[in-house]
């Protein structure tokens, strides 16, 4: 029998969060997704922080965690894997020839993530990014731009949208998602065409807007909280989180087609092969002011993350969080080609195990404890 549940570690879980242990649950054909194309997923959870999920070599569910405060926004390209946080940025790398060779857990893992570099990026609320070749390209929230992040400044506006008159910290539209293709940002999504403090708040859902970058056009607008637009084999898909749908969007047109509708506020999107990943949330609190088209819905919301086909839109598989209380799914990046994958924090972690690598080669390190002695 596949161990198809996980419980959190009560000595790693968040104060905020203590009364109430987080747990996963999945269902087999999540699982059989998983092991048959080689995956595992990167999620940040409010507020529990960063999991890494995948599967030991038996088969049994695997979950690395860390309580990484305020984890949101997730990047992945190649062996890094970038984590923005309140106030910065976390680059990790992989080690995949020192993964199996962990000294508390030999052969676990075949990926191991620790950390290379952090960026300062101030109280910025980072939502989607991309890493790139000259650095990390952000949905900055606060300033209502996308922004380069590269260590040169704590971060560097290289676009916003034309109804924008000041790049300052005023979160005037809520732009959120991003989407990248060919190194250029291509499209953006933002809760409406805003240009006072924190005026999306001031107004109905349904101001959302998806801006074509390239064409300096709107080729949206009247979306419910629109998240994560996404260019998948040339192909545009949009989160209506306030639907709980998948969009895919004509280019061209602008015109919509809901690929399919979900048990859960939409956010966070990835796909491999013909298969999409969906963030699911049940409406937190600042959420709840509205009258949404999802509550309406008389499935019952949950958070987790499904498995959805993109032939068809039907669901083929789901992993869900199991808790008392509201947790909500930020966002998820695939690991592709990673089946059981680590990771170190040593900020929250300080006495744990990471990896310290270079070309001469790479060693396994314990962490000095504060009073601690070799």
């Amino acid at each position: 029998m596949k161990l198809k549940t996980w419980i959190a570690d009560p000595t790693v879980i968040p104060a905020d969060a203590a009364e109430d242990a987080l747990a996963i649950s999945v269902s087999d054909s999540f699982i059989e997704i998983l092991a048959t194309q080689k995956l595992s997923l990167a999620v940040t959870i409010v507020p529990d922080g960063l999991l890494l999920i995948g599967l030991s070599s038996d088969g049994n569910l695997a979950v690395d965690h860390r309580a990484i405060p305020h984890a949101w926004g997730i990047a992945v390209n190649g062996d890094r894997l970038a984590v923005a946080t309140h106030r910065e940025i976390i680059v990790y790398a992989n080690s995949p020839l020192l993964a199996p060779l962990h000294p508390e857990h030999p052969k676990r893992h075949d990926a191991f993530f620790s950390p290379r570099v952090t960026f300062f990026t101030g109280d910025s609320m980072i939502h989607d990014m991309a890493i790139g070749q000259r650095g990390i390209v952000v949905a900055n929230t606060r300033f209502s731009a996308v922004c380069m992040i590269d260590g040169r400044y704590n971060f560097d506006p290289i676009w916003h949208p034309s109804f924008i008159s000041r790049v300052i910290p005023e979160d005037c539209c809520h732009l959120n998602g991003l989407a990248v293709a060919d190194g250029q940002l291509r499209y953006v999504t933002a809760f409406g065409s805003f240009d006072q403090p924190a005026e999306w708040r001031k107004h109905s859902p349904f101001h959302g807007v998806l801006i074509d970058v390239e064409r300096d056009r709107m080729l949206c607008e009247g979306l419910c909280l629109p998240h994560s637009p996404r260019l998948f084999d040339n192909r545009l898909f949009v989160l209506e989180s306030g639907y709980g749908t998948v969009l895919e969007i004509d280019r061209a047109s602008g015109e919509k087609s809901c690929l399919a509708q979900l048990p859960g506020l939409t956010r966070g999107l990835c796909a491999h092969a013909d298969i999409l990943f969906v963030g699911l949330s049940p409406p937190r609190d600042s959420v709840n002011r509205w009258t949404l088209p999802i509550h309406e819905v008389s499935t019952p919301l949950v958070a987790g993350v499904v498995a959805v086909d993109r032939k068809n839109g039907a669901v083929i598989g789901m992993l869900q969080v199991i808790s008392r209380s509201a947790r909500e799914i930020f966002d998820i990046q695939l690991l592709s080609g990673i089946t059981c994958p680590g990771f170190a924090d040593t900020s929250t972690n300080p006495g744990g195990l990471y990896i310290l690598d270079s070309p001469s080669g790479g060693y396994w390190m314990k962490s000095l404890v504060a009073g601690g002695r070799r």
